[in-house]
């Protein structure tokens, strides 16, 4: 996710993850996720949304191949 290496370091007794700056339109979304990591709450996207979203693209690939609908559960 990072251009460079990430290093933890401790700033005023918390661990901090240190990285170089991410250059691409996912920076909210990583930043959000890693906040999660951090604090333990649930972040804004997770897992199960990848999941139906991964769906969601292979049937469309699915449904151009076949020529047909795919549904999706």
């Amino acid at each position: 996710m990072y251009p460079g290496p990430a290093t933890i370091v401790n700033r005023e007794g918390k661990n901090v993850l240190e990285a170089p700056p991410v250059l691409n339109a996912n920076l909210g979304v990583t930043h959000d996720f890693l906040q999660a990591v951090q604090s333990g709450q649930r972040p804004c996207v997770d897992g199960e949304q990848g999941i139906q979203l991964h769906k969601m693209l292979d049937a469309i690939v699915q449904s151009a191949n076949e020529g047909r609908e795919i549904p999706i559960n």
